[in-house]
């Protein structure tokens, strides 16, 4: 999934997607030219999701004779299926998500003692004004050796890139 997409959004997109498939008057081209934007726009083109619709075609020359058939479209099952997996893993991805706080405190934890940390928070929940506040913090970094500074600058701009 790329990361700049909001997960809510995207499962919205594909629920439309899904709807699209019920429709009387439904014209295949169209819907997979559109949901295939939809799964590059949310997971990239070399995701297996975006790769299985690419691959999929309808067999019949239109969706009217099947609908006439009388029985359940394979290639609709198979695509309302794909829809629903992908809202499924959008799902677990955004339930298995952690705050940037939380992030930050745990990358904080493998390289600070806790007095470090403990006197950081202090600062930072104290009612002092934001230019004391930074000042006192950028004090207490300065106790850090050089090394340990990089580090932490490291692994953040790792994680939060």
């Amino acid at each position: 999934m790329t990361s700049s997409i909001n997960p809510q959004a995207a499962i919205l997109q594909l629920k439309e997607r899904s709807d699209k498939l019920d429709q009387k008057h439904f014209d295949w081209v169209a819907w997979k030219r559109g949901t295939l934007l939809v799964l590059q726009n949310i997971f990239g083109t070399d995701s297996p999701y975006y790769q299985q619709l690419a691959e999929t075609d309808y067999e019949y020359s239109s969706w009217s004779l099947r609908d006439t058939s009388g029985s359940s479209d394979p290639v609709k099952s198979s695509c309302l299926d794909l829809l629903d997996i992908c809202r499924t893993d959008l799902l677990s991805h955004q339930e298995g998500s952690i705050s940037t706080k939380e992030k930050m405190a745990k990358l904080l934890s493998q390289y600070l003692t806790a007095s470090q940390i403990s006197k950081m928070m202090e600062v930072v929940k104290s009612d002092i004004p934001p230019h004391q506040k930074n000042e006192q913090i950028g004090e207490i970094l300065k106790e850090f050796s050089p090394e340990l500074s990089t580090k932490v600058l490291i692994e953040l701009i790792r994680e939060f890139s």
